[in-house]
């Protein structure tokens, strides 16, 4: 029995040695938590500042612990991509407009001639050798340049004002189209200016099967793009 008591010691010393060793460090870590005076974020806190972390940065994607693993949600893009008419529809709107605009003259003639009646009337005007105020408007060798350019000036508030006001004129509202700037603002009263002159009549958009994002000729002169507007939910 004693030649079997260093063999057994060889085999006891060290288990004990070990859950000495154990039962000493538990206690010194007890004593280091509570002696400790290290202030604990509350729960919640680190969540909140990564988040606010990764909002600044502007990560594509937000981490989250679940269950002791990392999952990634990524923030999906909200932002529409733009959608470009085509041919027919800008032609569809241009024959709409046309419409619109020689109402819009047909007014602008008639007031014209309610303006020469009333000078007719007090005797300030008088026709002379015209038959009518009709024929002294087309013919006069001044109020005929004159009036030629109060129907051009009615022409280009109307289309300059629908496309620096909203965008669009009523042929264009009719059809889902708008004029913008490519960051989505309105153009300006010079833009209108350059795309009016630049239209040809309405020739300018037989570039649009030609272009990578449709634009027509008015279009590329002054720097603008006419998009086509998502239907209403």
């Amino acid at each position: 029995m004693e030649s079997d008591t260093p063999f057994a010691a060889f085999f006891i010393a060290p288990a004990f040695s070990h859950a000495l060793c154990c039962q000493s460090s538990r206690h010194y870590n007890l004593q280091l938590h509570r002696n400790s005076r290290l202030e604990y974020p509350e729960p919640g806190t680190i969540a909140t500042l990564c988040r606010s972390f990764l909002g600044q940065v502007g990560l594509p994607a937000l981490f989250t612990l679940s269950g002791g693993t990392m999952t990634t949600t990524v923030k999906k893009d909200m932002t529409q991509t733009k959608q470009y008419p085509g041919l027919f529809r800008r032609i569809g709107a241009w024959i709409y407009d046309t419409l619109v605009v020689a109402a819009v003259l047909m007014l602008a003639g008639g007031l014209a001639m309610a303006i020469i009646a009333l000078l007719l009337s007090s005797g300030v005007l008088s026709l002379g050798n015209y038959a009518d105020a009709s024929e002294y408007l087309t013919r006069h060798p001044v109020a005929a340049p004159i009036y030629s350019v109060y129907l051009g000036t009615t022409i280009v508030a109307f289309f300059g004002y629908f496309w620096c006001k909203a965008g669009q004129t009523l042929g264009m509202r009719a059809w889902k189209l708008r004029i913008q700037n490519a960051d989505g603002s309105n153009i300006r009263f010079t833009q209108a200016l350059i795309r009016m002159a630049t239209s040809a009549f309405g020739l300018g958009n037989l570039l649009v099967p030609f272009s990578h994002t449709k634009q027509s000729l008015q279009d590329l002169m002054a720097e603008c793009e006419m998009v086509l507007l998502p239907k209403p939910n």
